[in-house]
């Protein structure tokens, strides 16, 4: 048993860390002009060079104080509500998490920590939706010139505006979001496949 609650111990700082660092990965990529960067931006003299979830950049490299409006985009929007559930999701897991491990069981929590981390990743997934914006292009951008796409397009009209990202490049938040993701996914591993440990209060109690 002792050797259980070791090793769930163990665990169980793992996916609180785990967890807590991808928390603060989402947090900097809430503040960040750098989600993606606009890759066609000097060639058009665009004004925004870089683009975040609520905040974009100059071509200088400066954050814009303030949040930008979506600009009509359904997919930013979108975006920031896939981004606030995945952070809610995130603290809501951490928080049944660590109640857990340090003060006692609770009924199903092991399930409903579970959905949790499986809310976050795939909240968080969700997030690149952004690169579906009208700035980052469509297929017709993409293809443009080409004849196969034309001839297409003369069946096809639709597939002009199916959005393609081609004009926006990743960026570094786009790493941080990753990352997280990454840690929501094997913090949920690791939290159904590990041993549990007694909660420490009843461990330092015997």
């Amino acid at each position: 048993m002792l050797c259980c609650n070791a090793l769930g111990n163990i665990f169980r700082l793992a996916i609180v860390v785990g967890t807590i660092f991808a928390l603060i990965l989402q947090f900097l990529t809430v503040k960040s002009c750098d989600f993606l960067q606009v890759t066609n931006a000097d060639e058009t003299n665009a004004e925004i060079a870089s683009l975040g979830v609520w905040f974009h950049g100059t071509q200088d490299g400066e954050c814009v104080e303030g949040s930008y409006d979506a600009m009509d985009e359904e997919l930013i929007v979108g975006a920031r509500t896939a981004l606030t559930w995945s952070l809610l999701f995130g603290a809501g897991a951490l928080a049944l998490v660590t109640f857990e491990w340090l003060c006692c069981n609770i009924c199903c929590a092991g399930c409903i920590t579970g959905f949790l981390f499986a809310g976050a990743w795939v909240m968080g997934s969700a997030v690149y939706m952004i690169y579906g914006i009208s700035m980052c292009g469509s297929v017709d951008d993409a293809m443009d010139g080409a004849d196969v796409v034309e001839d297409l397009s003369d069946f096809l009209p639709f597939l002009q505006d199916v959005p393609s990202g081609t004009l926006c490049g990743w960026s570094e938040a786009a790493t941080y979001n990753l990352v997280a993701i990454v840690l929501y996914f094997g913090c949920g591993i690791l939290l159904c496949f590990t041993p549990k440990p007694d909660p420490l209060l009843q461990q330092v109690s015997k």
